[in-house]
C-alpha cells in the first residue's frame, strides 16, 4: 500500500494530522480517481463505524463477575465448632461485605441492561430511518417519471414553493406520511401531509400561518435545494447529475452549529439518500461528491449549491 493510500485510509477516518489533511483534500480537489477512492474506502468502513457501539456483552459475563467479586470481598471464614442441635443459630443480619456484592450486583446488572438496550433502540432507529427514506425516494422516482426525469424543485426565496420543506407538497402523498426521523425527540408518527394548493393560499393570505407551517413540512429531513447555472436556479434532474449525489437526508444541526452532524442521531451521523436510491448511515456530513459538505454550498452558505456537484440539503424551512 502506497503513502497516498494510507492517507486516504487516515482521511476517512478522521484519523490525519491538520498538514496531512490538508495534503489530501488538495490531491482529493486535482483528482476525480481519488475521490471515487475515497467514496469505496468510506462505503468499506460505514459497516465498522456503525458497529462501533457498545458491544452486546458475553453470554454469561454478569454471573461471572459477581463470582469473581464475591471471592474477592467475601473471604472464607474459620470454620466454627459445631453448635448443638439444641441452640441453632439464626442469622438475622448480613455482613458489609455481603451488602457491598450484592450491590454491586445490581449496579453491573443494571448498567449492562441499560447500554445493551440503548445501543439496540439506536440501530433500530438507523434502520427505520433508512425505511422511511427509501418510501421517499420510490415517490421522488415516481415524480421523476411524470416530469422528465426532473425531481421537485424548490424554487427562491419569496415564492410559496421557496422552503425546502415544500417537496413533500409537490410529490401528493395521499393520506398520512412520516415526515421526522423515528430517532427524534418527537414522536415519528405520520401526519397529513399539506397540499401544494394549500401552501399557495397560505402564502398568499395568512403569510405568519405560512411560515409556521413552513418549519414543519419536512421536519426531520434535509432536501436538495439545487443549484446555480449562471443567474438561473435549477433542481435536480437525473441523467445531468451522478446517481450517488445526495438529495434528501436526515435533517442539519442548527445554523449555529454547522457545519456537524444531523442531531436526529445524537450527533453521531446521518443516513443520506443519493439520486441512485442508496440508503447509507455515514458519521461525516463530508459524503458529497469528491468529500463535499451536504449541508454548505462551496461558499460555507446554507444556500443553493455553485455547480451541480455541490450538494446543499435544506432544513425544512430554508430557503435557496
Amino acid at each position: 500500500m502506497d503513502t497516498r493510500e494510507e492517507n486516504l485510509i487516515g482521511y476517512a477516518l478522521d484519523a490525519l494530522d491538520d498538514e496531512e489533511r490538508a495534503a489530501v483534500e488538495a490531491y482529493l480537489e486535482a483528482n476525480p480517481e481519488g475521490r471515487a477512492q475515497l467514496e469505496t474506502l468510506r462505503a468499506f468502513l460505514a459497516p465498522l463505524e456503525e458497529d462501533r457501539e457498545q458491544p452486546e456483552p458475553p453470554r454469561g459475563l454478569v454471573l461471572n463477575t459477581l463470582a469473581r467479586i464475591a471471592e474477592q470481598t467475601c473471604p472464607r471464614l474459620p470454620q466454627a465448632p459445631p453448635v448443638p442441635a439444641s441452640h441453632p443459630v439464626v442469622r438475622v443480619w448480613w455482613r458489609r461485605a455481603d451488602v457491598l456484592a450484592a450491590s454491586v450486583l445490581v449496579l453491573v446488572s443494571v448498567a449492562l441492561g441499560v447500554s445493551w438496550l440503548v445501543s439496540t433502540r439506536q440501530k433500530t432507529q438507523v434502520v427505520e430511518c433508512k425505511e422511511t427514506l427509501h418510501t421517499f425516494h420510490r415517490s421522488l422516482s415516481a415524480y421523476a417519471d411524470q416530469h422528465n426525469g426532473a425531481f421537485p424543485k424548490i424554487h427562491p426565496e419569496g415564492h410559496p414553493l421557496g422552503v425546502a420543506g415544500s417537496f413533500v407538497s409537490v410529490l401528493e402523498f395521499e393520506g398520512a406520511v412520516r415526515t421526522t426521523c423515528p430517532a427524534q425527540n418527537a414522536p415519528g408518527t405520520a401526519r397529513r401531509i399539506v397540499t401544494e394548493r394549500e401552501l399557495r393560499q397560505l402564502h398568499e393570505k395568512n403569510r405568519e400561518e405560512y411560515n409556521r407551517v413552513a418549519g414543519n413540512l419536512c421536519p426531520g429531513y434535509a432536501y436538495s435545494l439545487g443549484y446555480l447555472r449562471g443567474e438561473e436556479l435549477v433542481g435536480l434532474r437525473r441523467g445531468e447529475v451522478e446517481d450517488r449525489l445526495p438529495i434528501l437526508a436526515d435533517r442539519p444541526p442548527p445554523g449555529a452549529k454547522l457545519p456537524g452532524n444531523s442531531p436526529n442521531h445524537g450527533g453521531k451521523g446521518q443516513n443520506v439518500l443519493t439520486v441512485g436510491g442508496s440508503v447509507q448511515f455515514v458519521t461525516t456530513w463530508q459524503v458529497g461528491v469528491g468529500a463535499d459538505d451536504i449541508y454548505l454550498n462551496l461558499n460555507l452558505k446554507q444556500k443553493a449549491g455553485l455547480k451541480p456537484v455541490d450538494t446543499v440539503l435544506g432544513a425544512s424551512d430554508v430557503s435557496p
